[in-house]
């Protein structure tokens, strides 16, 4: 959305802008400014006084990416509300609550406030001025309910649109991150990817490096929008380094590894639980009724348990209780599960039922070793 900045007679205007200010007014009593990008309160903190007549917000301090671009009218708060009763510290309030995610924080941001805060009393018509069709409308501080009662289908719908893309850009930058760990090890992984060429040298030494590496990885990793436009850089590092394309092709379709097989992962990615996992490139099994699903391990077992590298066991019951809940949610059509490591078969014997349609086959019984490697 373009800053519209609207004026109400010999009041003061209101600034939007995304990146930087695109438009500056000279104003003769207060200033309203409402900044949205990544730390933004950087703009601010420290640097704005108080008492030179200007009240600023923001949907996240100055160290943390903005969860708070999605607004659901033409303005902050403004779709249904009566913006000419409404002050700026009420619209805060409903702004914070919703960007915190009920104040948990979960995959939300900071709303902060700067410079002159007594100017949060005022109505918030006097900068963006008002729907006249809302004039009517009474204001509700939202607490723990939700904001609209009852939540229109147009607002569920675009919730879902926001928690997608947010779960796409997760598994990108997941993706990257992962890709990085394979191919230079954690720490000088971190410092690869996120290398600057020196002044005067172009991005990338082989473009047609780039070029390639940017479909290996959106082959095998998904899309890169404009969000994730950030990540070329360390595609581009990549490349600088001498990564062929075939390393980078290998490393793409390994999704977890290391620490990031563990119960937790496992069960997540199984169940298709779409909240993020720990580490790795989150994706997870989003099946159906009618899809066929096979796992393969080969690892140390023992009697109950199979291994994982971070040495905390799959034990039998857990496991069996995720494929049944697996099942009651119809998510596929039938399983099957094969299984190399020592004392295999005390994972299912006795506890895998005959009617939820899975299928296991094991290398040794519960009490021997396994030689089938």
């Amino acid at each position: 959305m373009l800053p519209i900045p609207i004026k109400n007679g010999n009041e003061l205007p209101f600034i939007k802008y995304t990146d930087v200010l695109s438009n500056i007014f000279i104003y003769k009593k207060m200033m309203v400014i409402y900044p949205e990008s990544y730390e933004s309160g950087s703009i601010f903190e420290g640097l704005l006084p108080e008492d030179i007549s200007i009240y600023t917000t923001m949907t996240f301090n100055a160290v943390e990416r903005n969860l708070g671009t999605y607004y659901l009218g033409d303005s902050p708060s403004s779709d249904i509300h009566n913006l000419r009763t409404e002050t700026l510290k009420q619209q805060y309030k409903l702004v914070k609550i919703r960007t915190s995610v009920y104040n948990t924080y979960n995959q939300g941001s900071h709303v902060i406030q700067y410079g002159e805060l007594g100017i949060n009393e005022e109505n918030i018509f006097l900068y963006i001025g008002s729907n006249p069709i809302n004039d009517n409308s009474t204001f509700i501080e939202e607490h723990n309910s939700l904001l609209f009662t009852p939540r229109s289908s147009k607002k569920l719908n675009a919730q879902k649109e926001l928690l997608d893309i947010m779960t796409n850009h997760m598994h990108v930058d997941n993706s990257i991150n992962l890709i990085g760990k394979l191919l230079f090890r954690s720490e000088k992984g971190i410092r690869v990817l996120s290398a600057v060429q020196k002044i005067g040298q172009p991005l990338v030494d082989d473009w047609a490096c780039l070029k390639s590496m940017v479909q290996i990885f959106e082959m095998h990793c998904g899309s890169l929008s404009q969000h994730d436009m950030k990540h070329i850089r360390s595609i581009t590092n990549i490349c600088n380094v001498g990564i062929s394309n075939e390393i980078m092709a290998k490393v793409s379709t390994e999704d977890y590894v290391g620490d990031y097989v563990n119960i937790d992962n496992i069960y997540t990615v199984l169940l298709g639980d779409k909240k993020p996992v720990s580490g790795g490139s989150g994706k997870v099994i989003v099946s159906e009724p009618n899809d066929h699903i096979f796992i393969f391990y080969s690892d140390h077992g023992g009697p109950g348990v199979l291994g994982m590298p971070t040495y905390l066991y799959l034990y039998a019951d857990d496991f069996i209780s995720v494929l049944k809940k697996k099942h009651a949610f119809n998510s596929y059509k039938k399983m099957v599960i094969y299984v190399e490591s020592y004392e295999s078969k005390s994972i299912f014997e006795g506890l895998l039922s005959e009617d939820i349609s899975i299928y296991a086959t094991t290398t040794s019984n519960a009490m021997e070793r396994s030689w089938g490697t």
